[in-house]
């Protein structure tokens, strides 16, 4: 529930809000993607791709939920470009729809997420790896 309501949040903040969040969080993404390649091989965050599988199409989807629905930022022009949403979500459904694509989102995080084995085991090395710090 927790998860729709922060979706619910993210929608309401408006199509600007969320192109503008997800076009920095895409230059920090890049940044740590060069950080981490800088990085001896021995010294890089290891990821867990399946777990992370529906991270992409949960932006994605949210962008284009707030892109179609009705809510602007204010403002709503930035730097000449104009990030007005298209308003073709009616009221009522628009929240219906982020709540059912939020819960099958969560769903499928749920089903790919990592094991309490491995959970634990990353816990333990990077506890090593601090105290050794």
């Amino acid at each position: 529930m927790a998860f729709v309501l922060a979706n619910l949040l993210v929608y309401f903040a408006g199509w600007s809000t969320v192109f503008w969040v997800y076009t920095f969080g895409a230059v920090g993404l890049v940044v740590f993607a060069l950080h981490q390649f800088r990085l001896p091989a021995r010294r890089r965050s290891h990821v867990e791709w399946r777990s992370a599988q529906w991270i992409v199409p949960w932006l994605a989807g949210l962008a284009v939920i707030s892109w179609q629905g009705r809510y602007a930022s204010t403002p709503s022009t930035v730097f000449g470009i104009a990030l007005n949403p298209q308003n073709h979500l009616p009221d009522w459904w628009d929240l219906a729809i982020v709540a059912a694509f939020s819960s099958i989102v969560y769903a499928w995080a749920v089903s790919v997420s990592l094991s309490s084995a491995k959970v634990r085991a990353a816990i333990a090395e990077l506890a090593a790896e601090a105290a050794v710090d």
